[in-house]
């Protein structure tokens, strides 16, 4: 059964496990001929979810054996790539204008540390932290509540110290 069902670009994207298993997110206009397998994720893939839509882009979390990985693409097999790994989870999607805001761990961290507020504009090159929240020892635990409001956009956050 299709699953993580959502419309970006007035196309549907949805992810299906074939006879063998293996996980594989499609796009498809409602025909069959406009239908197309973006990417086959092998029998390796854990989960798949945070799946937002911004604009023609979609973007999602795919966590494998091997990592945690954010997710794009506009349709395409050749635009479907993994654009940055983490080593701990990608969470709390959220959207500023063109921007995903999301939450990782740096992937240059020691395990259960430094998650932090990061942003993405599609590519690798554009995907980066936006701010160290958390500046102590201790575990930066969840970002909720994006609302955007004029050229800003807010949200709750724990930086370790106040909550």
């Amino acid at each position: 059964l299709p699953q993580n069902l959502v419309t970006a670009g007035g196309r549907l994207y949805f992810i299906a496990r074939a006879m063998t298993n293996n996980a594989t997110l499609y796009v498809t206009d409602g025909t069959a001929l406009g239908t197309l397998a973006l990417k086959d994720f092998g029998d390796g893939l854990i989960t798949t979810s945070n799946f937002t839509p911004i604009g023609q882009r979609l973007y999602f979390s795919a966590s494998t054996s091997s990592g945690h990985y954010l997710w794009t693409t506009t349709g395409s097999t050749v635009s479907t790539r993994s654009i940055q790994h983490s080593s701990g989870g990608i969470s709390d999607f959220g959207t500023v204008g063109s921007k995903l805001l999301f939450r990782m761990r740096s992937p240059a961290s020691p395990e259960y540390s430094d998650y932090e507020l990061w942003q993405s504009g599609g590519t690798t090159s554009s995907t980066r932290l936006l701010k160290n929240i958390n500046q102590s020892t201790q575990r930066f635990i969840g970002i909720s509540g994006y609302v955007p409001l004029g050229n800003f956009t807010y949200f709750a956050a724990n930086n370790g110290v106040h909550g």
